[in-house]
């Protein structure tokens, strides 16, 4: 089977396509990756197109010959994936499948556009349903996936999560039938594209150095209310959504990083709450990638997790920039958010910290 897996999404690390990606490539499938980023980055622009007529004619040559197209898009770029989908649908027969977090948290209005969405995590999900494509067996009771059939709207349950983040492959960098929209134009990613990408991100702006971006865990300790980390939680029912690769896993993608993008000059880890690895695993974490990485680095942090300790093994082990949610000094916004255990008393100690 070929899958092809699409992001519109500004930041091309796109961490989550890449190791669904890498996972089914594992399996003996074969993946073409597709990197589309918005022309207006995180903006919400309306009644714009977002993409130019001859980028969208270029993907259908590229995913012709695919069994199945995945986008994967948050609300930012719905405008953007809606336009992808249409061209698509137009052209080609192939089914498009619709995930991330706009896919999970508004599943029926995805599928007004989409063949398949899924909900929640999507790895195991994509390769049971192309495992049972290839079959040609029947695939409409998959779990986590939500299918369109005959004007019906079939929603299955979510699977059990998977607590060994440690099966999934690193995220697939190969660039073998990686494609990127490029001075305006779609046209092959290659490692010289691929560094000049990374040298835009964000925080390498912040810190004057190229950084490459990853995640060593998934799901978050706290459930604020207007975070996608309380309606994940709730999809699996608490089933320990908040999960973490081994350190030896991490350290081996790292590895990895530093002999094929030598000009790496920092990590950046988007964990949504990195100090929330328990002690003992911070100092695992922290002597291996030391000894093995030794690179500047930076996380999050929220200000229920942060301590002296873990803040002073971290900076030791090359700590030195730190984002930390705080949204409101108010009381009640504070309540209304479920965030009332994060009050001004523990602000200020995190802060101090």
């Amino acid at each position: 089977m070929k899958i092809t897996l699409i992001s519109p999404y500004p930041d091309i690390t796109a961490f989550g396509i890449r190791t669904i990606s890498a996972y089914l490539k594992s399996h003996g499938h074969k993946t073409q990756l597709i990197f589309v980023p918005d022309p207006f980055g995180d903006n919400l622009v309306f009644g714009v197109k977002r993409y130019e007529d001859s980028v969208l004619d270029a993907l259908i040559p590229l995913c012709k010959d695919s069994d199945l197209i995945g986008i994967t898009l948050m609300t930012n770029f719905f405008e953007g994936s809606v336009q992808i989908t249409k061209k698509l649908k137009e052209g080609l027969k192939a089914p498009v499948i619709w995930g991330g977090i706009h896919a999970t948290i508004r599943p029926e209005e995805s599928l007004e556009y989409a063949d398949i969405v899924c909900v929640g995590d999507g790895e195991d999900a994509v390769l049971e349903l192309v495992s049972r494509m290839e079959k040609r067996e029947p695939y409409l009771d998959t779990k986590n996936l939500w299918f369109k059939d005959n004007g019906n709207v079939i929603k299955n349950p979510p699977r059990n999560l998977p607590h060994d983040l440690d099966i999934y492959p690193m995220p697939d960098y190969s660039m073998e039938d990686h494609h990127i929209m490029y001075d305006g134009k779609i046209q092959p990613l290659t490692y010289e594209i691929m560094r000049q990408w990374l040298e835009k991100g964000t925080v390498s702006g912040y810190i004057k150095k190229i950084g490459y971006q990853t995640m060593t865990g998934r799901g978050c300790p706290h459930k604020c209310t207007y975070c996608i980390n309380d309606t994940l939680k709730g999809i699996y029912n608490n089933d320990n959504y908040l999960r973490w690769r081994s350190t030896a896993h991490v350290i081996d993608e790292l590895l990895w990083v530093k002999e094929n993008f030598p000009y790496v000059g920092f990590i950046w880890i988007s964990d949504d709450a990195f100090f929330a690895r328990n002690k003992k695993n911070l100092e695992e974490f922290c002597k291996e990638y030391k000894e093995k990485i030794n690179l500047p680095f930076t996380c999050l942090a929220s200000p229920m997790t942060i301590s002296e300790e873990k803040m002073d093994m971290l900076v030791d082990a090359g700590l030195i920039y730190l984002q930390m949610g705080v949204e409101s000094g108010s009381k009640r916004i504070q309540e209304l958010f479920n965030r009332k255990q994060m009050d001004n008393e523990r602000l200020m100690k995190a802060f101090r910290i």
